[in-house]
């Protein structure tokens, strides 16, 4: 009888051992596998993960779902100036995310964020359960299902609300021109309204609308559009045809409701309507162009 007791105990206790045992799904971020043949491909050491600091960290596990990671480049820069880059994920479950730094030559020290791959962990088992979809705030969401605004159709009556979405789509079908230029658009546009809408607290709008349109996009696909993102800005013939089509369609003709409404202050007597008093419409639209657009108007 006492040999049973002591039995079922050591039984008992094997089970709560074994249970505890059952991992969670999870995912992982790895700056330790640049590619060996791309001698301007380098390791990353992470920075932050969602604000929260990291020290002297390469690979991190993360909870599946949507994370800001800030990392560095492992690459001796000549400035000293180490600046950390942001790469937003949705991280899946039981995947592994190959992050590196892309340096454009050993001459200079620019460089960018470059997902080399994606690879499912196979010692990670899936849950069973299905992911709580997360939904975005009504007066972000679009009036209508998502397509690919073609650049002739773009105009002043578009905000990011529907200029995000459009990105999304333009980048599923394969069309990484009207893409780029519905691109340049919502962020003249995003700029532009975060200028005048007083509540700074609802800037956070845009990061809403991109995180449930161009950042829900697999990390692959994230990478190769902004590959191609890069190219077009450095190419000075591109970049200018891009600045030359926003100076001539023009400052937006649309009230930024969808940014007022998401702030979390309340509306003053002083601004009624959320907006900045006295706003030099053609002056600021300007500064959006020629400070925080780079074009050379």
């Amino acid at each position: 009888m006492k040999y049973l007791r002591i039995n079922m105990w050591c039984i008992l206790v094997s089970v709560i051992v074994l249970s505890g045992c059952v991992a969670r799904p999870y995912a992982i971020i790895d700056g330790t596998r640049s590619k060996a043949s791309d001698l301007d491909n380098y390791d990353i050491t992470i920075v932050s993960i969602d604000g929260k600091m990291e020290v002297g960290t390469q690979v991190k596990n993360v909870k599946p779902g949507f994370h800001y990671i800030n990392v560095v480049t492992t690459k001796n820069l000549r400035s000293k100036v180490y600046e950390p880059r942001m790469f937003p994920v949705d991280a899946k479950e039981c995947m592994r995310y190959v992050v590196t730094a892309q340096h454009d030559n050993n001459l200079v020290d620019d460089w960018e964020v470059k997902l080399l791959r994606e690879e499912p962990i196979l010692s990670c088992t899936p849950s069973e359960k299905e992911p709580e979809v997360e939904t975005i705030p009504s007066y972000l969401a679009p009036n209508q299902t998502a397509v690919c605004i073609d650049k002739n159709s773009l105009n002043q009556n578009l905000s990011p609300v529907d200029l995000y979405p459009s990105i999304m789509q333009c980048i599923l079908d394969g069309k990484a021109q009207q893409a780029i230029y519905n691109y340049f658009l919502a962020s003249a546009y995003g700029m532009y309204d975060a200028q005048r809408v007083v509540d700074t607290t609802s800037h956070q709008a845009i990061n809403i609308i991109q995180k449930h349109s161009i950042w829900s996009l697999t990390a692959l696909e994230q990478d190769k559009f902004q590959q191609k993102l890069t190219t077009f800005i450095d190419t000075p013939e591109s970049m200018q045809a891009a600045c030359t089509f926003l100076q001539s369609l023009g400052k937006p003709n649309y009230v930024p409701e969808y940014m007022v409404e998401h702030g979390v202050r309340k509306l003053t007597k002083e601004n009624p309507d959320g907006l900045a008093n006295d706003f030099a419409e053609d002056e600021h639209w300007i500064s959006v162009l020629r400070n925080q657009l780079k074009c050379k108007i």
